[in-house]
């Protein structure tokens, strides 16, 4: 009644029958990280231009291709609690999403920071099972890094270094923990709190940049019991909250992962779950 369709399979059925095509992002956000605590990307300025920089159609590609990436500048995936379209890092801010990289304003970012020369060392895991080649995708970063005017270095790991020496409790600011890398969130329940309260307060478990401002952990608690008073604000205030965060470069968010399922020409009611994609509960088939 409902799978999800190869590539080839689905470049058939997307010219013959779009409207049995149903996309949806997932909850997950797939982003390129850094420790804020040490140079250079202690520095907003390195951050943002690394933002500016980054081709995200490219890295789209690299990760499967439009049929299974949505490109995105935001924290929060689309058609979740708290989004709302913004992308400063792009050729066309003012149209809320992503279109092309800004390298004028980028190389711009890293003069002003005095950060030409900096070397920087870009983590990797040599194999991921939500991303088909983590070196190609990194090697590409340390490219536009190179490119950018700083002198960076891939590193390759297996995935058991990798994650003990990115989370908790390794410590960021050490000079043994990743200056940049690879990583996502996958949301635990569909609200703005999960995707945001766990990567960026002060000590959580999630966060391996190394974020912590006590002004930004009150305004998530604050937001928080805002959930079941006051829903709208609660919208309002995560919308800020994300804002702010994109804002800073706390990260460079890349894309958000999509579900996508063929259904048959006799099924209606298609409902898709934020968290948990296709409902099947809720398909009518006649």
């Amino acid at each position: 009644m409902a799978e999800a369709p190869g590539p080839e399979d689905l470049a058939s059925l997307q010219a013959a029958h779009p409207d049995q095509i149903v996309h949806a992002p997932q909850a997950f956000t797939i982003y390129v990280g850094f420790d804020v605590l040490k140079p250079p990307f202690d520095d907003e300025r390195v951050r943002q231009a690394l933002n500016y920089a980054i081709d995200r159609d490219h890295m789209a590609d690299l990760l499967g291709g439009p049929t299974t990436q949505r490109t995105t500048c935001q924290l929060l995936p689309p058609n979740f609690q708290g989004y709302a379209p913004f992308c400063p890092y792009t050729l066309d801010p003012e149209s809320g999403v992503w279109s092309a990289p800004d390298l004028e304003r980028a190389r711009a970012l890293i003069d002003d920071a005095d950060a030409a020369g900096e070397k920087v060392t870009v983590w990797v895991m040599d194999e991921d099972p939500a991303i088909i080649d983590p070196p190609a995708l990194m090697r590409y970063v340390t490219g536009v890094l190179d490119g950018l005017g700083l002198r960076a270095e891939l590193k390759v790991v297996p995935q058991d270094e990798y994650w003990p020496a990115l989370y908790p409790p390794a410590a960021a600011g050490s000079p043994e923990h990743p200056q940049i890398y690879i990583s996502g969130w996958i949301s635990d329940y569909p609200g703005a709190g999960n995707f945001i309260e766990p990567q960026f307060g002060c000590g959580s478990f999630g966060n391996p940049s190394g974020w912590c401002d006590e002004a930004l952990d009150r305004r998530i608690d604050e937001a928080l019991l805002l959930y079941t008073t006051d829903p709208g604000a609660a919208n309002r205030a995560w919308a800020e909250i994300e804002r702010g965060l994109v804002e800073d470069a706390a990260m460079a968010p890349v894309t958000n992962p999509v579900f996508t399922n063929a259904v048959s020409a006799r099924v209606e009611n298609v409902q898709v779950h934020p968290q948990w994609g296709l409902l099947l509960s809720r398909i009518w088939v006649q």
